[in-house]
């Protein structure tokens, strides 16, 4: 039952946390910050890496979601 809760409060942040990162790389290659540098935002060498690290992390909380899920059905 603690597995299950604490998996499904990370997975709901991962998302979160994806979703506002894949949403700021999208941001800065459309330009909207020209003329500052990547590296005042984020460690990403470049915005294709740091889009690439916003969609793992979304597949992580697809990952743990899917466990908790799997938890709660054993538990019934």
């Amino acid at each position: 039952m603690f597995f299950t809760r604490i998996s499904y409060v990370a997975a709901f942040f991962f998302a979160l946390f994806g979703v506002l990162q894949f949403l700021g790389a999208i941001l800065f290659m459309q330009g909207y910050f020209p003329n500052e540098s990547l590296s005042r935002y984020t460690t990403a060498p470049s915005p294709g890496a740091w889009l690439d690290h916003a969609v793992y992390t979304v597949l992580v909380s697809v990952a743990l979601g899917t466990l908790a899920e799997i938890s709660r059905s054993l538990r019934k």
